[in-house]
């Protein structure tokens, strides 16, 4: 089971807190993702945009608007994120 699994697939938002279903606030998914899978709930949400950028570069979506649509601040922190994540900068991965 993913970590996203957990959160039961909510409606998907730029921002960490849309991540959550209105009934459920930050800390009680924080706690339930810690103690099912071993992450935080920031790692979780980290880890399911990845994915999410990984499928749109495969798509061919341009890496300028990949960061920005799955709410990442800036490239630097989704390249940085991507890489220390997947060991390979998003421009190499297109490449492969």
């Amino acid at each position: 089971m993913m970590c996203w699994d957990i959160l039961k697939k909510p409606q998907q938002q730029n921002h960490t807190e849309k991540y959550c279903p209105p009934f459920f606030g930050r800390q009680h998914h924080n706690t339930s993702v810690s103690q099912k899978m071993n992450v935080s709930f920031y790692r979780c949400v980290t880890q399911h945009r990845l994915i999410a950028a990984k499928r749109k570069i495969v798509e061919g979506q341009p890496l300028e608007s990949i960061y920005s649509h799955l709410g990442f601040s800036d490239y630097f922190t989704f390249y940085h994120a991507f890489k220390g994540e997947y060991g390979i900068s998003p421009r190499q991965f297109r490449k492969i």
